[in-house]
């Protein structure tokens, strides 16, 4: 089943053509990824499929409904780019209780599946960087939707931290089946644990196994420059 199909999408913001005709489809069980230049319409694509953005030609569906219905129904969970670390009062249980609207019962077992039940009761500033996504993507997951969109997941935390949330992230999809979406800067991880890639600058110029979309020639012309890949696994053995 499709988790998301986009059709002949279209976004103009401002007067601006943010997505241009767009098609695309994802799996339900994939990772995806979606990488591009800053400006190239990820975080623009990720509101249109949650529903947030009226495409301006074209549709968009999310389990074969409109995106808003499927966000009403508890389908689809998100993670914003950019994460308030002002929760000062709360404990990690408590954000994914008051954030997640969820009960203590669900809110700890969201904790427990990304590996953060012991800290339950730590405040929520006081974690790392990586902690605190954990956290935060426990607040995302706790009703278990069956769509997880992920903008930028990936930003201020260490690689370490990077590769080990990434791989939380197959462990979930294993586990419980869930399609992600997820846009990065960060070519690497994409070529390392996604099973589709999405290239995006205003239009699709590829998507398909990473293998394929992610030659050196694809990237430049993504990107407009000249780009390497360095694969998690490289930058870990420069941490060994």
């Amino acid at each position: 089943m499709k988790a998301v199909s986009a059709e002949n999408l279209s976004v103009e913001l401002g007067g601006r053509m943010v997505l241009s005709n767009i098609n695309m489809e994802v799996e339900e069980g994939w990772i995806a990824g979606i990488i591009g230049p800053n400006g190239g319409g990820k975080t623009t694509l990720l509101r249109a499929i949650l529903g947030i953005l009226k495409p301006s030609a074209g549709a968009v569906r999310v389990f074969r409904t409109d995106p808003r219905d499927a966000v009403k129904r508890g389908l689809v969970g998100y993670l914003p780019q950019r994460q308030s670390r002002s929760l000062l009062p709360l404990t990690a249980l408590e954000a994914v209780m008051i954030m997640g609207r969820s009960s203590k019962r669900e809110a700890m077992e969201a904790l427990e599946a990304v590996g953060m039940a012991e800290q339950a009761g730590r405040s929520f500033w006081e974690l790392s960087g990586g902690q605190a996504q954990r956290v935060s993507l426990a607040r995302v997951m706790v009703k278990k939707p069956r769509l997880m969109l992920l903008d930028e997941p990936s930003t201020g935390i260490d690689t370490v931290s990077q590769v080990d949330f990434y791989r939380l992230l197959l462990k979930l999809r294993d586990e419980t089946g869930v399609t992600v979406i997820m846009t990065s800067h960060d070519v690497g991880a994409i070529s390392s644990y996604v099973d589709q890639v999405f290239c995006l600058n205003t239009r699709l110029h590829c998507h398909g196994p990473a293998s394929a979309c992610l030659t050196k020639a694809r990237l430049s012309e993504l990107y407009g420059r000249d780009v390497d890949i360095i694969s998690h696994e490289e930058r870990e053995d420069e941490h060994i």
